[in-house]
């Protein structure tokens, strides 16, 4: 407030009056460092939760003033401009406040005040602003090249540095002590909100792929030392409690259980899982940038498709080995170099990855750590091999296959990815063995319902499930006569021949795989019988699938019906950006709140990945963690 003077019927009269915006911009540049600090300050009171005063704000030249004053080495003054910039970037809406603050130079700004601060707040505030600004799709790369260096090493690095209970140290007792004792302390679950902060700025930057160099910018993360590492050790301490679950209940730890669920269910958790499962996109690429670029198709599938008898599906099994192993390079060098892009794909994480999925309650998080496993298992070298059968060992079949039951619509995204990470499994033998017996039924339940009115609308998720789910199911029925008799039971036929028939109301990709899935189901000559019987005729399986010029043995390399699949970039899929607070009043001109970050801007998408080392010998390494089945794992055995 400014002190004025007011000339009432000759008298002089004092008072006070609340200044103008465009006088509070201008004190930004005034001489007076205490006068600059409380214009800031006031200036993010103003700001807070008022789209329209933030607009004014830039539009009178307040961003770049704010930007400024980043630079000065008064702690008031650098720490409330920090705190305006925090209200300026926040909310879907001020978009262009984002990308004024990139225009004057406010990335750089705030990342060389970040090298230089000691101030805790003020480290927070910083990279709350940049969790901000990272929500917009234009800034990403800037932030990603300008900042991943300090934000790893100025605070991923040394936030996670925990002592985190390690099956691989030799003293273990004395780690157990340790984490114990933050137990006892009620600590061990509070990630720093600096921390928090930092892991959402690269969760926003890592899931564009709209980059003019992906691959780069996906290896500039991969590369950024400690990183990876970092990331893997906030995962350890969530899953910790839950490993040694058993020394805890001795140690007569109070609330252990809830214990277990805040480690996995936290915000900064989520964050770590969301980036790994974008750094484990097209994770093949390490040794082979162009290592999809020409995928030809498994020779002999218009002989071997018909699977009239076991010999047919052992003449297959064959071939598709000997075709792999001559086309794809499973057998090529992994790196082996002790660096840290080998942990993602290690059978630690896999392990880790299966608790998470098993036990948060978090729906991003449990997206993220299934997405992982679907990009883990999407590739064509030796890794995805491995975790394929890794997967099924430690019974992560029956807890994805749970997955699918729901039906709840805010689960759709889960259940839409776990589809595609079983299609992936199933390229594997024994796994495509074990999801056509438990999870057909599941399958079919993911098709459209023909009781349902019409006219039937999707989203682009349910297109996501739907296409997932006829492809898992034509990887089970292709050489099996047993899951095509068990998809006929359970109503899948019906309901395929229910889309070519509907095809108007239905994506084009949808009625193509229905058909496709058809025609590979006519192709078993022993049920021919079985489908007469009930009524059914030739051109019900075969005639969509010959108008469409599909060719049933036909796997082009643009076709996700016959390929394993990583994540797709459809639309934002995970949270991170923005936030909400509360206004507290303004002693001094010292804003003491400011707008938090929270769960409402969505901003990540999925990506691609691969698995564990090949030289690891799975069934002799002592240190996995071996996850407990559900509920009906034992029939999964």
């Amino acid at each position: 407030m400014e002190r004025v003077f007011i000339l009432q019927n000759g008298i002089v009269v004092g008072g006070w009056r609340n200044p103008t915006l465009p006088e509070v911009i201008e004190y930004l540049t005034h001489q007076s460092n205490e006068i600059k600090a409380n214009a800031a300050a006031y200036l993010q009171h103003l700001c807070y939760q008022d789209d329209h005063i933030k607009a004014e704000t830039r539009h009178l030249g307040g961003i770049g003033r704010l930007v400024n004053l980043l630079n000065s080495e008064n702690h008031d003054v650098h720490k409330n401009a920090c705190g305006a910039l925090r209200n300026l970037s926040y909310g879907k809406t001020n978009d262009e406040n984002k990308i004024d603050i990139r225009d004057k130079g406010g990335i750089p700004a705030l990342i060389r005040l970040l090298k230089r601060t000691q101030d805790e707040n003020v480290k927070e505030t910083i990279t709350a602003v940049l969790w901000n600004l990272s929500s917009c799709e234009e800034i990403k790369e800037p932030i990603l090249y300008e900042g991943l260096y300090a934000l790893v090493k100025y605070i991923i690095v040394p936030y996670s540095n925990i002592d985190v209970i390690n099956s691989q140290g030799n003293n273990r007792s004395s780690l157990n002590m340790k984490s114990s004792q933050r137990l006892l302390n009620n600590d061990y679950s509070n990630y720093p909100t600096v921390l928090t902060n930092a892991t959402g700025v690269l969760r926003n930057c890592s899931s564009n792929l709209q980059f003019s160099n992906c691959y780069e910018a996906r290896k500039k993360l991969r590369d950024a030392e400690g990183l990876i590492e970092s990331l893997l050790r906030i995962i350890d301490q969530a899953v910790e409690p839950y490993v040694n679950e058993s020394y805890y209940k001795k140690q007569q730890i109070v609330n252990l259980d809830l214990i277990i669920k805040d480690n996995m269910n936290s915000k900064c958790v989520e964050n770590c899982m969301c980036i790994l499962r974008n750094l484990s996109f097209r994770l093949q690429e390490i040794v082979d940038p162009n290592y999809d670029r020409e995928v030809r198709p498994f020779p002999g599938d218009e002989k071997t498709v018909k699977c009239g008898g076991t010999s047919s599906g052992k003449k297959r099994k064959n071939l598709e080995e000997e075709f792999l192993n001559s086309v794809y390079p499973y057998n090529m060098p992994v790196p082996n170099e002790g660096k840290a892009q080998e942990l993602l794909w290690s059978l630690n994480t896999l392990n880790k990855y299966l608790i998470i999925i098993k036990e948060s309650t978090v729906r991003d998080t449990i997206e993220a750590a299934v997405g992982c496993l679907q990009n883990l298992t999407a590739c064509y070298w030796r890794p995805s091999v491995v975790i394929r059968q890794e997967i099924r060992r430690l019974k992560g079949l029956p807890t994805l296959v749970h997955l699918l039951k729901s039906d709840e619509y805010e689960d759709e995204p889960i259940v839409s990815v776990t589809a595609i990470a079983l299609r992936n499994l199933a390229i594997d033998a024994k796994n495509r063995e074990l999801i056509g017996k438990y999870a057909m039924k599941d399958l079919v339940a993911k098709l459209p319902d023909p009781q349902r009115p019409m006219p039937f609308r999707l989203s682009v998720l349910n297109e996501d499930t739907i296409t997932a789910a006829l492809a898992c199911i034509n990887e089970c029925i292709k050489s099996s006569d047993e899951f095509v008799k068990s998809c006929y039971n359970e109503g899948g036929v019906k309901r395929m021949i229910y889309i070519t028939r509907n095809g108007q109301h239905f994506p084009i990709k949808i009625v193509k795989y229905a058909a496709h899935v058809l025609a590979s189901m006519w192709k078993h000559k022993n049920l021919h019988d079985l489908l007469k019987k009930d009524g059914y005729k030739e051109t019900d399986f075969t005639n969509v699938a010959k108008q469409m010029g599909l060719k049933s043995h036909s796997s082009s390399p643009a076709n996700t019906l016959h390929r394993p699949r990583g994540d797709v970039n459809v639309k934002p899929s995970m949270s991170g950006g923005a936030g909400t607070g509360k206004k507290t009043k303004n002693k001094n001109n010292k804003s003491k709140s400011n707008e938090q970050l929270n769960n409402n801007n969505n901003d990540i998408m999925p990506i691609y990945s691969q698995v564990q080392r090949a030289q690891q010998n799975a069934a002799n390494n002592k240190n996995l963690i071996v996850t407990n089945g559900s509920t009906n794992a034992d029939s999964w055995v």
